[in-house]
């Protein structure tokens, strides 16, 4: 296609597709005349899509929109499921070069191999395969628009962060390694996804003072860190073996007489607290921080705990719901790997 003979186009390149799901975005338009070189291909629907470029992240798509006129791609539905499945990943993964950027050519695309059953037993599969993607995608709007909520009551006092805390400090800088040792360290990783990931921690031999160690119902606070990521917050859980508080990351230890850490954590995860948190943000490049000093000065809710603790049972219920969908998509995710190894 020479796209300078297009008043107007979607131009879709690896960034246009969300490898977690497959989903294209079509907002990407521009002139014909202002198309960049490899702006060459027309797609329709049912084409499917694949970066040659890292195919190992799988930034592979199916077109399944109706009016796909004046959309250009930068390089059915049955191969589209295939190709996301490790035996096909696997075989481009063999296939990329080392380079800056490992990739596969077109030939390679043509080399691989995957079984084709009769098309009658394809449909079966794909009619299959898409009634547990609805499932998945149900889920998924569960799972990706829930927010905890509190509805603030003006009779509330409102208090500041630091009124509550019987301390609010960084961590201790000791010298940390992947190889397991005395004690975990968390880090910035730890609380990455709003949650304690002990995964994501590291190991020290240090021994440091004893009001360095983590407790249950611990708040850690990113302080430092990306614009986007400022302000996230994690409680930490229960747990039978003691965890270093590491350097970079803020710990709230509550006055539990006054605030029930649930009810904070709930609080400090509204959109209301970190707007507010990232007023403070000192910026640098690539990189934001908050002081201590501000991050006390922080407006909180302090309703009567035995409200805080209805509206920590009444969010932990939605929560519930909310790890049950989780599981609903790992299961049906599964599923569908399972449907498409049955073929090989």
């Amino acid at each position: 296609v020479d796209p300078s003979t297009i008043p107007e186009f979607s131009y879709v390149d690896i960034s246009s597709v969300d490898n977690r799901t497959g989903q294209i975005n079509y907002s990407n338009v521009m002139k014909g005349t202002d198309a960049p070189s490899r702006a060459r291909r027309a797609f329709e629907k049912d084409d499917i899509l694949l970066s040659t470029v890292r195919p190992n992240l799988r930034a592979f798509a199916y077109v399944d929109r109706e009016n796909t006129e004046n959309c250009i791609a930068s390089n059915s539905k049955y191969l589209y499921f295939v190709l996301l499945q490790d035996e096909l990943v696997n075989q481009m993964i063999g296939m990329m070069g080392k380079g800056a950027y490992p990739s596969i050519n077109q030939n390679d695309v043509g080399n691989l191999f995957f079984p084709p059953p009769p098309l009658s037993v394809q449909e079966k599969i794909v009619a299959e395969i898409e009634g547990y993607q609805k499932i998945i995608d149900g889920a998924k709007q569960v799972v990706d628009n829930y927010k905890p909520t509190i509805k603030i009551d003006s009779t509330w006092d409102v208090v500041k962060l630091g009124d509550v805390c019987l301390e609010l400090r960084n961590g201790i800088n000791v010298e940390q390694h992947d190889v397991e040792g005395k004690y975990r360290v968390t880090r910035i990783q730890t609380i990455s996804d709003g949650t304690v990931d002990m995964s994501k921690t590291k190991w020290t031999n240090d021994e440091p003072a004893e009001n360095y160690f983590m407790e249950a119902g611990d708040i850690l606070l990113s302080h430092i860190n990306s614009f986007e990521h400022l302000a996230k917050t994690a409680i930490f859980p229960v747990l039978d073996e003691k965890v270093v508080h590491g350097i970079n990351l803020i710990r709230c230890r509550l006055n539990k007489e006054l605030i029930v850490p649930e009810y904070a954590i709930s609080y400090m995860k509204s959109k209301r607290f970190v707007d507010d948190a990232r007023k403070y943000a000192q910026r640098a490049v690539n990189q934001a921080s908050i002081k201590t000093a501000d991050l006390k000065q922080l407006d909180i809710p302090l309703p009567p705990i035995a409200t805080q603790r209805e509206i920590v049972t009444r969010i932990s219920e939605e929560m519930s719901i909310v790890e049950q969908n989780k599981r609903l998509i790992e299961i049906f995710r599964q599923k569908i790997r399972d449907k498409i190894a049955d073929v090989w």
